[in-house]
């Protein structure tokens, strides 16, 4: 039998991979894999099948336009009303061509809790947004509370928020179609009373979007502990807007919904769950999207994909419970915190 002599080349790719780089990493890759998954398992025996009110908080947080009803799955998990409340209408853009719309987090029927221009004669620009001006329009949810009901005394109530959105589409003549439309929450949960399209646009992850017929939205995510826990006052200002530089008398519909868990006296309540290492995973998630926007758009994503027998909020909440594998030492190691 004669051997054959290695050319130079074979030579160089032969000792290239039986060094010893090639052969760790050769070695340690089944080990990775082995890894990932006992990290995957941890992460699924820790927490169990995700829980009926994390599944129905994932849907409203990415998208809040909806009837359905859900609970924040985070303690204190007593039993609660699950409430979803709205508001639907048009609004225009001004004699300078601006328009707006900013909503609160507010769940009564009597508080002003958004304000938008009603009005195409209406001289205010886009940062000068006060709740009250000339061609202004305050309104409210449709919910069955007033101001009054909440407060801390026997006979009062006490909410949380579970979810909230705002959203405006075009509605007027192709021929005046055109400009951009900013949509928003303020990223450290202050107002939107006075911004500029300027100051929009310092903040993480906010770009014009150019007019369509689609719709644009703007939604609120907890950004602390405290968001996610009961209050009987409400809140001091509107943290979501969208501004629209657009052209006089350009038309726009809009829709706000928001959804809260109520407790206290005379209310109909149902069972809540807990679900704490859940809830850290989908806070997780949504807080590395950075802005409300990247939600949104991976939900537009899913639901182009959507088929019977996997609806969008399913193809989202694998992401979330992938997110929760990868950062299970985390989320094991944490405490409480819920925001993560």
């Amino acid at each position: 039998m004669v051997k054959k002599k290695l050319t130079n080349k074979q030579r160089a790719a032969f000792a290239r991979a039986t060094s010893r780089p090639a052969l760790m990493s050769a070695m340690s890759a089944p080990r990775k894999v082995a890894a990932r998954q006992r990290q995957s398992q941890s992460f699924g025996e820790m927490r169990g099948s995700p829980s009926q009110c994390l599944i129905g908080y994932l849907k409203v947080q990415c998208d809040p336009f909806t009837e359905d009803t859900a609970c924040v799955p985070a303690a204190p998990s007593t039993p609660s009303q699950k409430l979803s409340c709205w508001s639907k209408g048009t609004l225009k853009c001004g004699t300078l061509g601006f328009g707006f719309l900013q909503v609160s987090t507010t769940p009564t029927n009597n508080t002003s809790s958004f304000a938008h221009i009603s009005r195409s004669d209406s001289t205010l620009a886009v940062a000068e947004t006060a709740v009250t001006g000339t061609g202004v329009l305050t309104d409210d949810y449709n919910s069955p509370y007033a101001e009054a009901d909440f407060g801390t005394a026997n006979d009062k109530k006490a909410y949380r928020v579970v979810a909230c959105g705002i959203r405006v589409r075009y509605i007027g003549t192709e021929l005046n179609r055109g400009g951009l439309i900013f949509a928003f929450q303020h990223p450290d949960h202050q107002t939107t009373n006075a911004l500029a399209v300027t100051d929009a646009q310092k903040f993480d992850g906010v770009v014009g979007e150019p007019v369509d017929r689609e719709w644009h939205a703007a939604l609120w995510t907890p950004i602390n502990d405290d968001e996610i826990t009961y209050r009987t006052t409400m809140p001091a200002h509107p943290t979501l807007a969208i501004m629209i530089e657009g052209s006089p008398d350009d038309i726009y519909a809009y829709e706000a919904y928001l959804h809260v868990e109520v407790i206290g006296a005379d209310v109909p309540k149902t069972p809540s769950e807990n679900d704490l290492i859940g809830m850290q995973a989908l806070s997780g998630w949504v807080h590395e999207k950075a802005q409300s926007s990247g939600i949104a758009q991976r939900v537009r994503e899913a639901k182009k994909r959507e088929r019977p027998n996997n609806p969008w909020w399913k193809q989202v909440l694998s992401e979330v419970l992938d997110y929760g594998a990868k950062n299970f030492t985390k989320f094991a190691a944490a405490a409480v915190p819920f925001v993560v």
